[in-house]
């Protein structure tokens, strides 16, 4: 394995600090680096990259029947494709230089790939957000044409993906990818897979992440993350996109430089069975049961907060906020409880008022986080009771 173990954590949002992280993940040589790696976390991703949130429970309906780990010769060149304007501008080199490297790419690119002629070795779907993956819903539904996946080799699906996005994927090339090395943004999963996967080379193109003048500001957390992978990956790193943006410790260099005279790669998939749906329902259904007393608690506390929205400071002690404030914040403090509440229910909110804090001194104005952030937690149990409830019956039905 190319990469150290505490990347992957650190992306789960599982640890509250570095000391925590430090002392759950195995040892590792570049330990030393893990406190650079907490402040690009902190400072670039807020503390809470969301990688794991799933809010609209896709992971039920995900058709893979696989998990799957990536392998690769030794000495494979493995470039990243993203769409931007150095994509077209080196597509002639791309095309003669494909058989000697392998591309991976997201689905847009595989798009952007089918339109030169060229078929990505694996497509890596993964989004930042549900917003995002449902943006990426309508965009394919509008299009109403033939899904480039559906002809990928190998489709790797982050197990939040849309079941639409991939229903149809021939079961045979589709897959999970576990472990998936995460922080939220697809293409520097996308290295840290071919890191992980034995890839001596990674090399970006049409990752451009601005102009030659200036990083584009939205940017700035992929390029931190790069410049992260390039210091722990045992690989060499080059950016081919010369049209692009300067990437701290991805020197720029020629498509040629790193694939001319190289041998054919290839690219194997270590399958296993993935969990069954009825085993990740039945996953979910145990840690609702888990989580029930916060979930009924929540509830009574959203139920006082909104009673403060309504009457102000007639609604009684205002201390009685404060603590209620302090609770809910209190929650995060526990390992099992703010896991369970963020992967299995999606919160996005509570999660981030445990970074933040909330001001007590907002008074009888602290109903506000108070209501935001237990309305999500409310509905989202809700909901996925729902869901539960239908499987049931459902099954009982037949």
């Amino acid at each position: 394995m190319a990469l150290p173990p505490w990347f992957a954590a650190i992306g789960s949002d599982h640890y509250r600090s570095a000391d925590a992280l430090v002392a759950a993940v195995p040892p590792h040589a570049d330990m030393n680096d893990v406190a650079a790696a907490w402040c690009v976390y902190l400072d670039q991703f807020g503390g809470f990259c969301g990688s794991r949130l799933d809010p609209q429970f896709w992971r039920h309906d995900h058709p893979a029947r696989h998990a799957g780990a990536i392998q690769v010769d030794a000495g494979s060149t493995v470039v990243i494709v993203g769409v931007g304007p150095s994509l077209a501008r080196q597509a002639a080199a791309l095309k003669r230089l494909r058989s000697q490297v392998l591309l991976f790419t997201s689905l847009r690119g595989a798009e952007a790939l089918a339109a030169l002629g060229l078929v990505p070795d694996l497509a890596l779907v993964e989004h930042q957000t549900a917003l995002g993956a449902q943006v990426t819903v309508s965009q394919v539904r509008d299009r109403g044409c033939r899904n480039v996946l559906d002809d990928c080799p190998w489709v790797a699906a982050d197990a939040r993906t849309p079941p639409e996005l991939i229903v149809g994927v021939p079961a045979d090339r589709l897959f999970v990818p576990e472990p998936l090395p995460t922080w939220g943004l697809w293409p520097a999963t996308a290295v840290a897979l071919a890191l992980m996967a034995g890839a001596s080379r990674v090399a970006l193109l049409g990752l451009d992440l601005g102009t030659p003048i200036a990083l584009n500001p939205t940017e700035r957390p992929l390029a931190s993350l790069l410049a992260l992978l390039s210091r722990i990956g045992s690989a060499s790193f080059v950016d081919c996109g010369a049209d692009g943006a300067y990437k701290e410790g991805w020197p720029r260099a020629a498509l040629e430089t790193v694939a001319e005279g190289r041998p054919q790669p290839s690219l194997e998939i270590v399958r296993r069975p993935w969990t069954t749906r009825t085993d990740r329902l039945a996953s979910d259904r145990a840690e609702l049961h888990r989580l029930g007393p916060t979930i009924a608690r929540a509830g009574l506390l959203l139920r006082h907060a909104l009673k403060v929205r309504a009457e102000g400071q007639r609604a009684g002690d205002p201390e009685r906020l404060k603590e209620a404030t302090r609770e809910m914040l209190g929650w995060g403090d526990v390992d099992p409880l703010r896991i369970g509440l963020q992967d299995t229910l999606g919160l996005s909110l509570l999660p981030a008022l445990w970074g933040t804090g909330i001001d007590e001194r907002l008074g009888a104005r602290l109903w506000r986080p108070v209501v935001l952030a237990l309305q999500e937690l409310v509905h989202q149990a809700a909901t996925l009771q729902q869901r539960l409830a239908a499987d049931r019956m459902g099954r009982l039905a037949c």
